[in-house]
């Protein structure tokens, strides 16, 4: 399997390839040329646009591997829930079949992330945010240039010198141990829908691909919103199953009838 990264994050996926079974090759390109979290480069396109990039570029440098595998992140509001408090991530972690031509994907949101920034304007509101965001175990940026342990109240003293200092949180997986354990999460969701083979014709990626909403209220018995079961299907023959929820039926609170 090779892994493009530009940020270490073949230190973090080798161990758990190697319980798999799975050997790792790393290629390194520079995937900042893809988008930066500082925004020096922006991002064209979706996450999962550039995930295929850089696994492209996996198989592309390394015509030994079968698998191409690449991760993106995304970072900002909850992608589900608008209203919720907090930054939360997004970790996309891909994988390209050269063989079958399949893809895969694993997905983890999480509201465990130091994704932030701030600007200050003393040294004590430089040295909170700095503690928040976990440093120096998680990198920080000051004014665009990464601090260190040792240089970091000597550049907020420079820039509060300019007036306000920009903070950000370093969201690159190498300087990031949060980051990193989600990324973990993804390719392990990634690694199991390649183990899940097809019943019908043993092909992988057999894994569940819609909900199908109407569980009936607990009150009234109208559809709700939530799922009823879930449908898993091949990729390749689009064989499917059918599985019911657990749950026989929805909370009143949930149904647009009883709780409109």
């Amino acid at each position: 399997m090779a892994l493009v990264t530009h940020h270490g994050k073949e230190l973090v996926v080798r161990p758990a390839l190697a319980r798999a079974g799975l050997s790792l090759v790393h290629v390194d390109r520079d995937t900042d040329t893809l988008g930066t979290f500082t925004g020096d480069t922006r991002r064209e396109g979706s996450a999962i646009d550039a995930a295929r990039t850089k696994a492209s570029w996996a198989l592309a440098d390394a015509p030994q591997a079968r698998f191409g595998l690449a991760s993106e992140g995304s970072f900002g509001p909850h992608p589900f829930v608008p209203w919720a408090a907090g930054g939360h991530e997004l970790e996309l972690v891909l994988l390209l079949d050269r063989v079958t031509g399949i893809e895969l994907r694993g997905d983890d949101v999480t509201g465990e992330t130091n994704f932030s920034a701030r600007a200050v304007t003393t040294h004590a509101d430089a040295v909170e945010f700095a503690r928040g965001a976990g440093f120096p175990s998680h990198g920080v940026f000051v004014d665009r240039l990464l601090a260190t342990d040792q240089t970091f109240d000597e550049m907020v003293s420079a820039g509060l010198e300019r007036g306000a200092v920009r903070l950000e949180t370093d969201m690159r997986a190498h300087h990031n141990p949060l980051r990193q354990a989600s990324i973990l999460r993804a390719l392990e969701r990634c690694l199991e829908a390649l183990a899940a083979t097809c019943p019908s014709c043993a092909w992988p990626g057999f894994t569940i691909t819609e909900a199908a909403p109407g569980l009936p209220c607990e009150d009234c018995g109208a559809p709700t919103r939530l799922p009823a079961g879930w449908w898993s299907r091949c990729p390749h023959c689009q064989f499917a199953t059918w599985a019911p929820t657990v749950e026989a039926r929805a909370p009143a609170g949930r149904c647009d009838g009883c709780n409109p």
